[in-house]
């Protein structure tokens, strides 16, 4: 008799896999319209701020994007479905369910937010539902990270401590580049017409950079989570 591997002797959990496929689906195509509407905003409003500077946008959106998706499917599909899982009940409640469903609810909030930057009408409101979305992801890790020193989460990840020190770098900033902005754009409509414009550019290049750097960096320990072996009470 053939020896089976060990990949293949484990056995992945699937019943939370539909779910998690529909929804990473869902999201990824109504992100991918509303980065359109991005860059189509040339056609809708004409030399508005989003459409002189809609590759700028749309490049910062998507990296934001990309961090967000693949971090979502790779957590969900290790916390979830790569190995079995014994049901952790509390108050009659099975622990995974009530976790997973939360987790979603997240995701959904996130979606939604990402949505709202896609239609953002100037760079202020674009920065600033940034800065929210961002927001919203560390308090995301800090509950992430409480919930594993209670000993709610299982062993197999540990996201919190990468996740939580990318969203602060990214947070800050994102908000200095609008903090920037809000107050170049109070010292009057000259200085706004004449230098605002290539300082907006700017400020998009700078969080694309740091924005690619994340997304690296996240991705990277994205891969190590996922690499790591099976926890010791997985069968």
């Amino acid at each position: 008799m053939r020896e089976v591997p060990q990949e293949e002797a484990v056995v992945a959990n699937p019943r939370y896999e539909k779910s998690i496929t529909v929804v990473t689906l869902f999201f990824a195509a109504i992100l991918g319209f509303g980065l359109n509407h991005i860059l189509e905003a040339e056609h809708i409003k004409p030399h508005g701020i989003i459409a002189d500077h809609r590759w700028g946008f749309f490049l910062v959106a998507v990296l934001i994007f990309l961090r967000f998706l693949t971090g979502s499917a790779n957590h969900l599909w290790l916390e979830y479905v790569k190995y079995p899982r014994v049901p952790r009940f509390r108050f009659r409640l099975n622990l995974d369910d009530v976790l997973f469903t939360w987790d979603l609810a997240w995701l959904t909030v996130f979606g939604c937010l990402g949505v709202a930057i896609c239609y953002a009408k100037n760079e202020n409101t674009f920065f600033l539902l940034t800065a929210l979305l961002l927001a919203a992801a560390l308090i995301w890790s800090l509950l992430d990270w409480e919930f594993r020193r209670r000993r709610w989460r299982s062993e197999i990840g540990n996201w919190a401590p990468t996740w939580i020190t990318l969203n602060v770098i990214q947070l800050v900033v994102v908000l200095w580049c609008w903090l920037l902005g809000f107050l170049g754009s109070l010292l009057g409509y000259w200085l706004t017409a004449l230098v605002m414009d290539r300082a907006l550019s700017l400020r998009l290049l700078i969080v694309g950079f740091v924005s690619a750097a994340v997304l690296a960096v996240d991705f990277y320990e994205q891969l190590k989570q996922l690499a790591k072996p099976p926890p010791a009470s997985a069968p």
